[in-house]
């Protein structure tokens, strides 16, 4: 088994996860707010972490700490996934599978245009404001309109390139996902942007068990 694919993502995801901790911690260090004056123990016993270490010390150990809490609920919640796709294999035709596969292809490459950067950009901007959270959603929902009216209305174009008149219908269907996607990219990267991978790991296991539970029905 060739898992290079599964160690370049780890090695990603830990990249990414690092950087998002010492954007957190810098802003921490240098922003007075009324949230961090509030929690003056927190920032001096971190102060004083670093004072005893480093801060690439104390970046890395917190990194390393919510990387593999977040793995194993991602493990746990992909097991899930799994389990519930062996068993609705057995009532679907390969044709099925054939029909799906065509239409993620379609699904995936507009996808790509889906964020353009944008949700990414919030976890980095220093002191995020509300217009700049409401534009950015705006923005989305605006490029994921023009996305969902592309595919839905090139769906039977693209049913009839492939000769296969089911592709249309999914299709179609799953155009609407991208009407979904900026009020959950943007939530996504306020949340990350705040390091509570304790409830972005929480929200991602049940959200695959409920997927895995709708393959089901």
């Amino acid at each position: 088994m060739d898992t290079k694919p599964l160690e370049k993502f780890a090695q990603a995801a830990r990249r990414q996860l690092h950087e998002q901790v010492k954007i957190k911690l810098e802003r921490v260090l240098r922003t007075d707010s009324a949230e961090l004056r509030a929690k003056t123990d927190t920032v001096a016993e971190l102060q004083k972490q670093i004072a005893t270490t480093s801060r690439e010390v104390v970046i890395e150990r917190v990194a390393y700490t919510w990387f593999n809490r977040f793995a194993a609920l991602r493990f746990m919640g992909q097991m899930v996934s799994w389990l519930s796709t062996i068993f609705v294999i057995r009532f679907l035709a390969p044709e099925d599978y054939g029909v799906i596969s065509l239409a993620e292809v379609f699904r995936t490459f507009l996808v790509l245009f889906s964020t353009v950067g944008l949700s990414q950009g919030l976890m980095k901007v220093e002191s995020l404001t509300r217009p700049q959270i409401q534009k950015t959603l705006g923005l989305l929902v605006f490029i994921n309109s023009i996305l969902f009216l592309l595919q839905f209305f090139l769906a039977p174009y693209a049913a009839r390139f492939y000769g296969n008149d089911n592709l249309e219908m999914v299709l179609k269907v799953l155009a609407f996902t991208y009407l979904i996607i900026p009020w959950t990219s943007v939530p996504s990267s306020l949340v990350a942007r705040n390091l509570d991978h304790k409830k972005t790991s929480k929200i991602t296991f049940v959200t695959d068990v409920l997927a895995s539970g709708l393959n089901l029905l």
